[in-house]
């Protein structure tokens, strides 16, 4: 499955509890959302990125590492947090969530101040699919946007938001996190669609 594809899987998950109708609409935004994001991708000369969330850029080593090399790390220094997060990243690449979550809560509490922003992100990603605790991942994903230092991350963290109040059914709150991840990045069709779409659910 390409990253476009997990995009469009990740906007059609939970529906089961509403309406036939609304079912079926999600279904067919989901085709003309994949359309739209090809479409930006080839006509955007900077289009927003939408992918898991990375560690800010670093002279260290440590984003190299392996889990073995993690392993021997947290060996000789069980709350040495560079090899936490490296691992945390790799549990969760690897779609283990529970562990991985695990690790980043370690991250925060032996060093609160370490990359905040993309053990946040990655935790409120864990709440969302995992538990479907969107609640949870708001208070997350608002950890991380506030720590956040580059455009594009803070844009990212934005549409993960919209979607969260999606899930929430809070429409108001997922239109106004669409709108800034505009004004964040602007001419991103996919982010366009999903503010128009958005609009429709709060009934404007």
């Amino acid at each position: 499955m390409t990253k476009d594809d997990n995009e469009i899987e990740g906007s059609i998950e939970l529906i089961e509890d509403i309406p036939e109708q609304e079912k079926s609409d999600i279904k067919e935004e989901s085709k003309e959302e994949k359309s739209v994001i090809l479409e930006d991708q080839k006509n955007v000369s900077k289009p927003l990125e939408t992918g898991q969330p990375e560690p800010e850029e670093s002279k260290d080593s440590y984003l190299s590492w392996n889990a073995e090399e993690c392993n021997q790390k947290l060996i000789s220094n069980p709350r040495d947090v560079k090899a936490l997060l490296r691992k945390g990243i790799i549990e969760f690449a690897a779609n283990q969530l529970s562990e991985a979550r695990e690790i980043f809560l370690q991250c925060c509490e032996y060093d609160p101040s370490f990359q905040v922003s993309c053990v946040a992100e990655h935790l409120g990603d864990i709440y969302g699919k995992l538990d479907k605790d969107w609640a949870e991942a708001v208070k997350e994903y608002e950890r991380a946007f506030e720590s956040a230092g580059k455009v594009e991350e803070r844009a990212r963290i934005c549409v993960k938001l919209g979607k969260a109040y999606e899930k929430l059914k809070d429409f108001p709150k997922a239109v106004a996190e669409f709108a800034r991840s505009c004004q964040l990045i602007p001419d991103s069709a996919f982010v366009e669609f999903r503010l128009g779409w958005a609009h429709i659910r709060n009934n404007e």
